[in-house]
Parts: C-alpha cells; sequence; structure tokens
C-alpha cells in the first residue's frame, strides 16, 4: 500500500511514457468513490476501489459469495467523461479455475495494467478457494491478437502450452 501512496504523490512514468499524476489520480478517485455509491447491481456484489500496477484507481465489483462455479469480476474505470468496464468471466471446475474470457477492450486501454488487475484477482480466487491450477484458451481476431495475448499470459507468468493457444498456471 506504501507504494501506492508514493504512486500517488509524484509522477510516475509507466513503459509507454504515460505520465500519472497525483491531481488525475484525485479526480479520478472522487469519480470512482461517487459511482460505486450509485451502483446498485440487482445481486450482492462487494465493491472496493483497487488500484492498478501503474497507480490508478478502479473499482472492482466481484460476487458476494465466492463459492459459486461461475463467477464474473467487473472493473470499472473513469475515461474522464464517462465508466468503461471490463470484466473476466470464471469457472470453476473440479480444482482448476478456467478463464473464459478477458474483456478489455480497444487498443488505448491496452498496457495500463487492467487486465493484470484482473488476472491477479482471478489468482487470489484460486488460492482462496484451493484449487491447484488456474488454465484457459485463447480466442484471438489476428495475429496481433494473439501475440499480444501470449505475450500478456506469459508476462504474467503462466506457461503456453504446445499448441499455442491454452495457458497454465499451477498454484501452490
Amino acid at each position: 500500500m506504501q507504494n501506492i501512496f508514493k504512486i500517488l504523490n509524484s509522477k510516475k512514468i509507466n513503459k509507454k511514457k504515460t505520465i500519472i499524476n497525483k491531481k488525475d489520480n484525485e479526480i479520478k478517485l472522487e469519480k470512482i468513490r461517487k459511482y460505486k455509491e450509485q451502483l446498485n447491481p440487482p445481486f450482492p456484489v462487494g465493491k472496493s476501489i483497487v488500484y492498478t500496477k501503474f497507480g490508478e484507481p478502479v473499482l472492482l465489483i466481484k460476487p458476494e459469495d465466492l463459492s459459486e462455479d461461475l463467477l464474473i469480476y467487473r472493473m470499472y474505470i473513469n475515461d474522464d467523461k464517462s465508466f468503461i468496464c471490463f470484466q473476466i468471466n470464471l469457472i470453476v471446475d473440479n480444482e482448476v479455475l478456467q478463464i473464459a474470457d478477458i474483456q478489455v477492450l480497444d487498443k488505448k486501454h491496452f498496457r495500463k495494467g487492467y487486465g493484470t488487475l484482473l488476472l491477479e484477482e482471478a489468482i487470489k480466487l484460486a488460492k482462496y478457494r484451493g484449487l491447484n491450477k488456474v488454465t484457459g484458451w485463447m480466442a484471438y481476431d489476428n495475429q496481433e491478437h494473439h501475440e499480444r495475448q501470449l505475450a500478456f499470459y506469459k508476462n504474467n507468468g503462466f506457461t503456453i502450452l504446445e499448441d499455442n493457444l491454452h495457458f497454465e498456471m499451477l498454484i501452490n
């Protein structure tokens, strides 16, 4: 948590030279807090403000009942004029957590830590549930999309299987 405050209290430049500064994050954080209070889904959820690896505040929505076999985690970001939702769909099957889909759409939102944050939440869930593996299958539109997926899962500690479509991580 201390690192987040360091990021919020100073300028930080990420790999793409995007400047994240205290004033921008304070504005985003206030908008996220207001949105959190207004958001009332028709099912019980946990709502929390979390931070990307670059220090950006986002609203994370996850089911209160983590014992279900189908779970959807949603993340809302403030994109100046509106809120944008990203999500990860998860299926628990025996001792395995399957990532059915991660949706971070629009290139302007790539490489900002949103997918990584959703993936980290999935891994936390697998550990919480005592599962031994996280797996998934990559569906892609074109070669560039597939290469981006391969790099994403490799960079987040997953093993890419021989078919270059499936990935897995063993959980200790």
